[in-house]
C-alpha cells in the first residue's frame, strides 16, 4: 500500500515538474516579431496564477511524502531528487520571469527600430515611384499655365532634393505666365532652404491665449449650425431675496 502511494506521489511530482518545464522552455523562447512579443507578454500575465495552482499541488504532495516518512518508508534517491526539484521550481520560474521581462524590453526596442527602418525604406520607395509622376505634372503645368498644389511636403523628405532641383531649373522665359506652384509643409529641417528664400511664404499660427481661441471657435459657428440643434432646453429662474432669514449654528 505504501508503495502504491509512493508511485502515485511520484507521478504527481513528475506531472508538476513537466508543467514547470513547459513554462520554463516558453520563457526562454525568443519572439520573432512584435506580435509574438505581445502574445508572450499576455501569456506571462497568466503565470502567477498557474504557479499558485502547481504550488498547492506540490505542497499537498510533500505533505503526503511526510506521511510516508512517518511510516518509516525509505525514499529512493530518484524520489528524493524529484522532491527537491519540485520544491525549487517556483522560485526558478520567478527568476526566469524577471530575466524574460528585461529581455522583452530589449526585444521591443529592437522591433521598434526594425519597424522604423522598414517604414523609412517604404517611404523612400514610395517617393521614388511618385517622383517621375510629380515631375511630369510640373512640366505640363509650366507649359499650359496651370496651378500645382503639393500638400504635406514634409511627408516626402527624400524627394525634397528633387523638388529643389526642379524649382532651380525653372526658366522664367519659358514658363507660362499663369503657372503657379503652391507647397504646404509642417516645420521640417528637410525642407529646402532655397525654396523658402526664393518663394513667398505664408504661415498659420494658432491663436494665443484662451480669449483668442474662444473667439476663433465662436467665429466658426454659423446660424445654420446653431439652429440645426434639435435639443430644446429650458432654464427656470426662481426669485431669490437676500433678505431671507438664515439659520446659523
Amino acid at each position: 500500500m505504501l508503495e502504491q502511494l509512493a508511485q502515485k506521489l511520484r507521478k504527481q511530482v513528475d506531472d508538476a515538474c513537466e508543467e514547470y518545464n513547459v513554462i520554463s522552455r516558453k520563457l526562454r523562447e525568443n519572439p520573432n516579431s512584435i506580435e509574438e512579443l505581445t502574445e508572450k507578454r499576455d501569456w506571462m500575465k497568466q503565470i502567477p496564477e498557474q504557479l499558485k495552482i502547481y504550488k498547492e499541488l506540490i505542497d499537498k504532495t510533500l505533505t503526503d511524502y511526510d506521511l510516508l516518512e512517518e511510516f518509516v518508508y525509505s525514499l529512493s534517491n530518484n524520489d528524493f531528487n524529484r522532491k527537491c526539484s519540485a520544491i525549487g521550481w517556483p522560485q526558478r520560474i520567478i527568476s526566469q520571469m524577471e530575466v524574460a521581462g528585461i529581455q522583452n524590453v530589449e526585444d521591443e526596442e529592437r522591433f521598434r527600430n526594425i519597424q522604423l527602418v522598414d517604414q523609412n525604406n517604404f517611404e523612400e520607395h514610395l517617393d521614388s515611384l511618385q517622383g517621375p509622376w510629380v515631375e511630369n505634372i510640373m512640366h505640363a503645368a509650366m507649359k499650359q499655365g496651370h496651378w500645382v498644389f503639393f500638400q504635406n511636403c514634409h511627408l516626402a523628405p527624400s524627394w525634397m532634393p528633387s523638388l529643389e532641383r526642379l524649382i532651380e531649373n525653372i526658366d522664367p522665359t519659358k514658363v507660362h505666365k499663369d503657372f503657379h506652384l503652391w507647397l504646404t509643409s509642417l516645420p521640417s529641417n528637410k525642407f529646402p532652404v532655397s525654396i523658402l528664400q526664393n518663394g513667398s511664404k505664408m504661415t498659420i499660427e494658432p491663436p494665443r491665449g484662451i480669449k483668442a481661441n474662444l473667439q476663433k471657435t465662436y467665429l466658426r459657428l454659423t446660424i445654420d449650425f446653431i439652429t440645426s440643434s434639435t435639443k430644446v432646453t429650458h432654464t427656470v429662474f426662481a426669485p431669490f431675496s437676500v433678505s431671507l432669514p438664515w439659520n446659523f449654528s
